[in-house]
């Protein structure tokens, strides 16, 4: 998959890989709603959507090296089996991640979503409930929930068409919506609640996600 976008200036920008380290994955694309640089993954189908880079704790980083990354399912008969396997009465509650290639990946719901991810970057991480009956595999709840990646409620363009690929039956949205913002001040990473942009640390937050 070819990923190409266009920069301010109208030059052509596209995805590199640094065999040194994951993180370097992203060639990155500019933002100019924040002034920052962020990588853009562009489907198939022309969508582009926005990759985030691990933005949590290091220390998580570094104990979970070396742990296995997320199934990678492809169908909802890869789903029956993942339930089957970690679940119980044809339920089952997953850390997912969506790579690069707008692949699904599934982990035990108590995984590190950096681990989930292969330590790679994701157009979307969170957390998902897969119910099972018979031949019908079904979402019934996701979120975006996820301090390691903080991705943003509009990544859920991403997760729908991951899903729609798969054939994955969902609801439309996430279920449960989380909105992050990084302090300035003191390098906390907050969860906005009722329109309130302000650290416990006292410092105005920003309206637009800063990661």
């Amino acid at each position: 998959m070819l990923t190409v976008i266009r920069g301010p200036d109208g030059g052509a920008v596209k995805m590199v890989e640094n065999s040194e380290s994951p993180w370097q994955h992203v060639l990155l694309g500019y933002d100019q709603c924040d002034r920052r640089c962020h990588g853009r993954v562009a489907s198939e189908e022309g969508c582009i959507f926005k990759s985030y880079q691990y933005v949590g704790p290091a220390s998580i980083l570094e104990r979970v090296q070396g742990q296995p990354s997320g199934r990678l399912v492809k169908g909802c008969a890869d789903i029956r089996v993942w339930v089957l396997e970690n679940g119980s009465n044809g339920s089952a509650t997953a850390t997912f991640t969506v790579d690069s290639s707008l692949g699904l990946r599934l982990a035990d719901r108590h995984s590190e979503h950096v681990a989930c991810a292969g330590f790679r970057p994701v157009l979307s991480a969170g957390e998902i409930v897969i119910e099972v009956q018979g031949s019908d595999v079904e979402v019934t709840s996701i979120s975006n929930q996820s301090t390691g990646f903080c991705p943003e409620p509009s990544s859920w363009a991403a997760v729908s068409e991951c899903l729609e690929r798969i054939g994955l039956e969902h609801p439309g949205e996430f279920t449960a919506v989380f909105d992050f913002r990084l302090c300035g001040e003191c390098g906390a990473r907050n969860l906005i609640k009722d329109e309130w942009f302000e650290c416990p640390c006292g410092a105005e937050l920003p309206k637009h996600w800063n990661f």
